[in-house]
């Protein structure tokens, strides 16, 4: 049985009536075969697509009997909503995130899956239209989520600029000191900083908190390696209560940290 695109079709050619009046020749005529009609029936084919609408978070299989976010736990975490404002700061909103949800504890239920479960409700705006553009299943872990939302609400480019703005810091004309103080100091908290890391002892060594090597900790070199994993998940679940640099010790001024030393123009250290 031929199909259509190998039908060949005979066509009377003449090449020379003298000596081959009757003479035929096949030519295969290439015709690209013809799609099948779609036999669904037509209430299927009317229905819209239902593919490629998954979250962006992938929360992992909850093996829990009878587990539910309580009421109150979304209406405390909605008490401070982020939209993604040029005014809002991402990484405080993750702080003030973490203070509500590091000490929630449900049997069998991760606490890094409560936050996955959590964050959505503590979106709106801009901010929740960028979660729902995320690519579906793109998001597998707490620090993916943390990551992806910090560098686009507070990308690299907003860090150098910030750099730059206390690099080159003066206090303005008609300014008390304690004001130019104050808001150098908010320059200082809204930036991010890299700790440079010293040599350390040979009995200690660094550990880090989240990947990248950020949030560094310092930890003994003769605890084992299960003693080391259990210190580090209690470090994690409880980070935000840690400070990595002065502006992060609330309710201490640094001026109490910090002083300079006054000596006379003649005077060599």
């Amino acid at each position: 049985m031929r199909t259509r695109s190998s039908l060949e079709y005979t066509i009377p050619r003449r090449r020379n009536c003298r000596r081959s009046r009757h003479r035929q020749e096949a030519i295969p005529l290439n015709l690209d075969p013809i799609p099948m009609a779609d036999d669904r029936p037509m209430a299927e084919q009317l229905q819209a697509p239902t593919g490629g609408f998954e979250s962006a978070i992938v929360v992992p299989i909850i093996n829990a009997q009878n587990f539910e976010l309580k009421s109150s736990l979304i209406n405390l975490v909605q008490n401070r909503i982020f939209r993604g404002g040029n005014d809002e700061e991402p990484h405080a909103h993750i702080r003030h995130f973490e203070s509500i949800t590091n000490n929630q504890r449900y049997p069998d239920v991760p606490n890094t899956t409560i936050k996955l479960l959590l964050f959505p409700f503590s979106l709106d705006g801009v901010a929740k239209t960028w979660l729902d553009k995320e690519p579906p299943n793109s998001i597998l872990t707490w620090d993916d989520l943390v990551s992806k939302f910090i560098n686009f609400f507070f990308p690299p480019s907003k860090t150098t600029n910030l750099r730059n703005e206390i690099t080159n810091f003066r206090q303005i004309a008609q300014e008390s000191f304690s004001e130019a103080w104050e808001r150098f100091k908010e320059l200082l908290r809204k930036c991010p900083q890299n700790l440079e890391l010293k040599d350390l002892p040979a009995h200690l060594e660094y550990a880090f908190l989240e990947k990248d090597n950020k949030l560094p900790v310092i930890i003994s070199k003769d605890l084992k390696d299960d003693e080391k994993v259990k210190l580090i998940e209690v470090l994690k679940a409880h980070k935000s209560a840690l400070a990595w640099k002065i502006s992060d010790i609330k309710g201490i001024d640094p001026k109490f940290c910090t002083h300079k030393i006054l000596m006379e123009d003649d005077n060599n250290l």
